[in-house]
């Protein structure tokens, strides 16, 4: 069970139960996902959010582990060795389109096609 920061909504908890041995990657992932509309909900200016998913998605890229290194989400993903998670800058950029003038076509093509990528494990 992921600690309480990384709380997930029920839907989700429901579909990570199915996933077998894969249930807690798919929390993670989730739980990311999860972070990432927390950030959109709270940005009002669009610069700032598109400078918080930049971080994001550096740090979870970083080979070296460096970057975001004390973020407990960013840990627990490289400690199970989902990160960068498959579809993870059309994932990132789904959520950028909600910044400013939601463009709702593509934040579902962004965020649904980078999000079910990293749940299939399939780039």
């Amino acid at each position: 069970m992921p600690p309480a920061d990384f709380e997930i909504a029920p839907l989700a908890r429901l579909l990570s139960a199915y996933a077998g041995r894969d249930a807690r990657r798919h929390r993670l992932l989730w739980a990311l996902d999860r972070r990432m509309a927390a950030l959109a909900a709270a940005t009002s200016e669009p610069m700032i959010g598109q400078i918080r998913l930049a971080w994001w998605g550096q740090a979870l890229e970083d080979e070296s582990g460096v970057e975001g290194r004390g973020e407990p989400l960013i840990d627990a993903m490289r400690a199970a060795g989902i990160a960068p998670p498959p579809g993870l800058v059309p994932w990132l950029n789904g959520w950028e389109a909600l910044l400013g003038d939601a463009d709702l076509a593509a934040f579902a093509a962004g965020r649904g096609g980078g999000l079910f990528r990293a749940l299939a494990g399939r780039e």
